[in-house]
């Protein structure tokens, strides 16, 4: 398929508002993606508004981890929008892909990696006061440096661009209030207004923060920080603000995350503060020179630390984090009544729980829908800590 200079040979997907090809343009050797959008629908006034002002911020935008915009063309039967090419797909795609070959999500190393990259777009963006608010993983791109890198899944030689900016918008005064976005990774507030069609008390580009702390949780755990078989679940689990980590994270990347997902938009990290936060600029693996499987009361494997995004003070330090938590020793187990003692209102050793403030620890059973993650043949447990 040709439209101009354009020449149209693979399609790389379908979605609700067209179809994407993969492109050259003649007389180059650069490839690039299309978007076709048919123009009877495209140009509908419920669309062609989303439509122009996607348009319009991509041509204002030059970033190294957005999207960049090529060119525009228009028959008449259709609209071509000719972007940037990447050649690994999105995060999502990629995320099951290494969950499948390595039998466990992104490993601290790489989320860093990646959200240096995702923080710096978004904190140009906020710089601008352009708020995304539909972040997730399907909305960012990767590209390999190499067939090779991307066949292994070297997600530490790829390059992430921010893609989809139907649902941005730029601030004009300091809130916005049309509810947009995907409710899995939506602001607690926003979703919940949405859930019980109460009026939008506005919100700034905060909800952002807040959605980044969503798909960093999904790249390090493996899964949705909030999920649920209807909107109803979805929505009440948001409210609760309640999370699961694994007990061998670094305190650095739990502090990270507590940082985004923070109830009250107030207390969440700005995206220029995330991009100063520890985890971002110090080497991952000086994290874990502290053993914390060595730690009292954190299990070596498959425990889970109970979060709760409610606590209201904003996490600027790490000895604020849930992590130092568990770093103190866990109370005393009732000892177990010998054979010739009786057993009467004696207390049998059981595994113990524990409330440290609003975070609750158990061990060693793990936690209800969690994954446990076991050495694979080619997976080297010792290099991340587990």
């Amino acid at each position: 398929m040709q439209v101009d200079d354009l020449i149209l040979t693979k399609s790389l997907g379908k979605g609700a508002f067209g179809e994407v090809f993969l492109t050259t343009k003649q007389g180059s050797k650069e490839y690039y993606a299309t978007k076709r959008l048919d123009r009877t629908f495209s140009e509908k006034p419920e669309n062609i508004k989303r439509l122009a002002n996607e348009i319009s911020l991509l041509k204002k935008i030059n970033h190294p981890n957005i999207v960049k915009l090529i060119d525009l063309k228009k028959t008449k039967s259709h609209c071509y929008i000719v972007m940037e090419y990447c050649n690994g797909g999105d995060l999502s795609g990629c995320l099951k892909k290494y969950k499948a070959a390595y039998k466990r999500p992104f490993p601290e190393e790489v989320v860093q990696y990646i959200m240096r990259q995702v923080v710096s777009g978004i904190a140009f963006l906020h710089s601008h006061k352009i708020m995304h608010r539909d972040l997730k993983l399907d909305n960012i791109l990767v590209t390999f440096n190499s067939e090779s890198d991307k066949n292994s899944l070297n997600m530490m030689k790829a390059i992430v661009k921010i893609i989809d900016f139907g649902f941005a918008t730029r601030l004009k005064s300091d809130l916005t209030f049309t509810v947009l976005g995907t409710p899995a990774n939506m602001d607690p507030q926003i979703l919940s207004n949405m859930q019980s069609r109460t009026p939008n008390p506005g919100y700034d580009e905060k909800a952002d923060i807040w959605s980044l702390g969503t798909l960093c949780y999904e790249m390090l755990v493996g899964h949705m920080a909030f999920s649920g078989q209807s909107m109803q679940e979805l929505t009440m689990k948001v409210k609760q603000g309640t999370y699961f980590l694994p007990t061998n994270l670094s305190k650095e990347v739990v502090s990270f995350i507590e940082g985004m997902l923070q109830k009250d938009p107030k207390q969440r990290l700005s995206a220029q503060e995330l991009a100063k936060h520890d985890f971002l600029v110090k080497n991952v693996r000086q994290f874990h020179n502290l053993d914390t499987r060595k730690i009292p009361g954190v299990v070596q494997n498959g425990g889970f630390m109970t979060v709760n995004a409610n606590q209201g003070n904003k996490v600027n330090k790490l000895h604020e984090t849930v992590w130092d938590i568990f770093a103190q020793p866990m109370p005393s187990v009732p000892k177990i009544p010998t054979s010739n003692q009786p057993y009467g209102d004696q207390m049998m050793a059981q595994p113990q729980m524990q409330v440290y403030n609003q975070v609750m620890y158990s061990r060693p059973q793990m936690q209800m829908g969690q994954q446990q993650y076991v050495q694979q043949p080619g997976f080297n447990k010792n290099m991340y800590g587990y």
